[in-house]
């Protein structure tokens, strides 16, 4: 699901988890189920967060990237985008 969301036309330059996380919410909550069965936000984005985080940090094959600030030289922080493969 992130990946579709990250590989959308709005998301070329990136998005924040927050709005990731955000996103997948609102496409999986059910009106019709129970509060307390429902997936809490908190925990979804913690979750979103550590799954974008562990493959910037993979050395090959990474399917994510850290936008990078251009004043600062340095990755944003909270904000990804898509890794795309060149020539293919």
């Amino acid at each position: 699901m992130i990946d579709s969301i990250l590989s959308e036309r709005e998301a070329k330059n990136g998005l924040h988890v927050t709005a990731i996380a955000i996103h997948i919410f609102n496409e999986t909550i059910d009106l019709f189920d129970a509060p307390e069965n429902s997936l809490n936000y908190e925990v979804l984005k913690k979750k979103v967060n550590s799954i974008l985080a562990s493959e910037v940090k993979k050395k090959k094959g990474g399917k994510y990237l850290k936008v990078i600030n251009p004043k600062t030289g340095k990755g944003s922080r909270g904000f990804y985008k898509m890794r795309f493969k060149r020539g293919s």
